[in-house]
């Protein structure tokens, strides 16, 4: 860290990832294509750690069907592939080996623990597909699943005054997607100057938190529950195991069971419920698009259509003017007398 004498100060990071990468491909005839690739990384980020160097593969294979067997003449080409591969991930610099800082004169001292068990992060993907061109090339059709699972992702807990540090990182966790993506497009030729393509396309992931904390050598009392990702305005984003990534949790008011109002204590404060529970889910679950292309000689017109299916969020500017009581709202609720609750 450099400390310039006007005060101000610089941070100054560096890393180094030196790697090796090797490919071949084996083909059959023009119909049956082999792909295969292997890397290995050495990165700095994973210094005093026995894991420093990582190794991470993929193998594909492409089959022309259309080649293969005879087909119907309204088909041009079909094509299958699957592939599967491990993509390794380091990790952000002097966490294995934390050091203390200097700025304006003073120390800064560390307290994170050094990581030494650290292990790179592997992103494990298989995909199957299927493609299609029909009718002269005017449709083209593909269709693809895939499942993904991210392991060894790092996380940071806090740990008693004790040790000397307030915290410490560890490697644990497997979330999981997988889902379908569809693409399907038709092109019309009218004239010899105007043509026409449309498509639609359609996607469907579901996510899921396989593993939170699979730490081996840790009791089930000792298993992290819940890692909290961020917090706002009474809201909650945790990562629990069996959950969804992008779940958003809140404590509920305690409401009477007859008129359904809002209790509040003998001081007028507002009683919530003890417990969070899932209100929500920031992501889609499914997403569509409708893209449509018009062509005239040299003139070319796009638009597009899409949306989301199944995705909630929380108003954020909507919440701070309801507090502040500058909202429509919060005047509404003013003019009408205020809100009316059960003591």
């Amino acid at each position: 860290s450099n400390s310039p004498k006007n005060g101000s100060s610089k941070g100054l990071s560096r890393k180094r990832l030196n790697a090796v990468f090797a490919t071949a491909q084996l083909g059959w005839k023009d119909m049956l294509f082999l792909d295969v690739t292997g890397r290995n990384d050495w990165s700095s980020t994973l210094a005093f750690t026995p894991n420093g160097s990582y190794f991470y593969p993929s193998v594909g294979l492409t089959a022309v069907i259309s080649d293969m067997v005879k087909l119907p003449t309204a088909f041009n080409q079909l094509k299958a592939r699957a592939t599967y591969s491990v993509v390794g991930n380091e990790m952000p610099v002097y966490i294995t080996n934390p050091l203390n800082g200097f700025a304006n004169g003073s120390i800064s001292f560390n307290t994170s623990m050094p990581f030494a068990d650290m292990k790179p992060e592997k992103l494990h993907s298989m995909e199957f597909g299927i493609d299609a061109s029909m009718f002269n090339d005017r449709f083209n059709f593909d269709i693809t699943y895939y499942k993904t699972n991210n392991k060894n992702q790092y996380f940071s807990m806090s740990v008693p005054a004790a040790t000397g540090y307030s915290s410490y990182y560890f490697n644990a966790g497997d979330i999981q997607n997988q889902g379908v993506e569809l693409t399907a497009s038709w092109t019309q030729q009218f004239t010899k100057d105007f043509s026409w393509k449309t498509q639609v396309n359609f996607s469907y992931n579901s996510n899921e938190i396989a593993k939170l904390d699979n730490r081996e050598g840790i009791s089930e009392a000792d298993r992290l529950d819940k890692v909290d990702i961020g917090s706002m305005y009474g809201l909650r984003s945790w990562l629990v195991e069996g959950g969804k990534y992008g779940d958003i949790y809140a404590q509920n008011f305690i409401r009477d069971e007859n008129t359904g109002l809002i209790c509040v204590n003998g001081e007028g404060k507002i009683q919530y419920a003890d417990e969070f529970e899932k209100v929500g889910n920031v992501n889609s679950d499914a997403r569509l698009g409708w893209g449509n292309t018009f062509n005239y000689k040299d003139f070319s017109l796009y638009f597009l259509i899409d949306g989301s299916i199944g995705r909630n969020f929380f108003d954020m500017t909507q919440a701070s003017l309801d507090m502040y009581g500058v909202s429509d709202h919060s005047a509404a609720r003013r003019d009408s007398g205020g809100v009316e609750l059960l003591n």
